[in-house]
Order: structure tokens, then sequence, then C-alpha cells
């Protein structure tokens, strides 16, 4: 494979595992939104008064599975970034685990010809990083929501990431979508937001990390 090649293959599974997550953000402010009249969707298709109303549980589904998914993409991104073979499955929990396993233990602050540079600030807070990402991806595995008066919406080891990309599933586990409440909603929308900025900010590093150990190679 040429490094230009390489090169496209590597953005284009960081567009796809962004997509995911912004897809779900999306959702989530649609839902947090108050405005008068968001309900008022008119395309040239709809009836003259047409209204499409929706409910914290009317999207939950899709922003959770869109979550869980984008985290399985962006952790296969980072390995396509360090140029290491794909890890097939989609145990996000291994992974996570294989990821930080193959993580370089040699990165260091540098700035290269180009301009790219990777701060001692930004080293220093890869273990940070690592540790509240981990915490996360644990959370998404289990599936562990809370939602109104403390009800569990869905308790699940996803291992296979299918729980909520079809209603029947291999745990056959069925959610309870009448627990879903805006404060459970506007907690996923934070962890997207810590989500997507720690996947980039690992990116960003590990990208010119390794376009700068592959020169040193050449």
């Amino acid at each position: 494979m040429s490094n230009k090649t390489k090169k496209s293959a590597k953005y284009d599974w960081l567009a796809y595992s962004q997509s995911f997550l912004l897809l779900a953000k999306v959702a989530c402010q649609e839902l947090e939104d108050t405005r008068e009249e968001k309900h008022k969707k008119i395309t040239r298709f709809d009836p003259q008064n047409f209204k499409l109303f929706y409910n914290y549980e009317d999207l939950f589904i899709s922003i959770v599975y869109n979550i869980k998914h984008g985290i399985e993409i962006f952790l296969k991104t980072l390995r396509e970034i360090l140029n290491l073979n794909l890890k097939y499955g989609h145990d996000i929990k291994v992974l996570f685990e294989d990821f930080k396993d193959q993580l370089p233990k040699t990165i260091r602050p540098l700035k290269d010809k180009r301009g790219n540079e990777i701060k001692k600030e930004d080293v220093d807070n890869i273990p940070g990083q690592l540790e509240e990402l981990e915490n996360l991806v644990i959370y998404y595995y289990s599936c562990k929501f809370i939602g109104k008066e403390g009800k569990e919406v869905v308790t699940i080891y996803d291992k296979e990431n299918d729980v909520f990309r079809y209603p029947k599933n291999k745990p056959e586990i069925k959610i309870n979508l009448e627990s879903v409440d805006q404060k459970l909603i506007s907690g996923l929308h934070e962890d997207i937001d810590k989500i997507y900025r720690i996947f980039n900010d690992l990116g960003y590093i590990l990208d010119i990390y390794q376009q700068n150990k592959e020169l040193k190679d050449q």
C-alpha cells in the first residue's frame, strides 16, 4: 500500500468515527432545545400543518448506538493512524485494552519542519486522558444507564456491540424506554463531548508521532 493510500485510509476512518459521534450530539442538542415550534419540519412533501413530535425516548436508542459505534470506529482509527493491522470484532472493552497495550511508550515533545507540534503538556495529559476514556468505554460497554427515579434503562455487557442495533439482540435484552429522561440525555451529551475531545487529541498526537517516526525510519 502506498503512503498516499495509507494516508487516505487513515482519514476515511477518522471521518466515519467523527460522523457517528457528531450525529449523536446533534440528536442530543435537538432534544435539549426548548425553542418554540422546533417540531415544525415543513418540506414540500409534508401536509400544510405537519409537525413531527418526538420525546427523549424516541431518539435514545439511536443516540447510544451512534456513541457506541463511534467509540468502536475511533479505537480502530487510532490503530490505523499507528499503521497497525485492523483489529476485528465489536467488543469496545477489548478494543480499548488492545489499543492501550499498543500505545507507543516513546512519545516525546517535538516540533517538526511542517509546524506540527507535540507539547510536553500533551504528553503529560495522556495518562489522565486514557483513564477518563477507559471509564467512558466501560460505561458504554456495560450500558448501565439510569433514568427516571433512579430506574435502570438497561444493564448488559455488550460484547458484540449489538444491544442498540436491533430490538432482538444476542443477549436478548429489552430496553426500558419509559425510564429515559432529560437528565439522561444531557449526561449522554456531556459524554459525547468528552469522547470526541479525547479521541481527537490522542489522534492528533499519534498522527504527528507516527509520521515523524516513519520519516526517521526511511
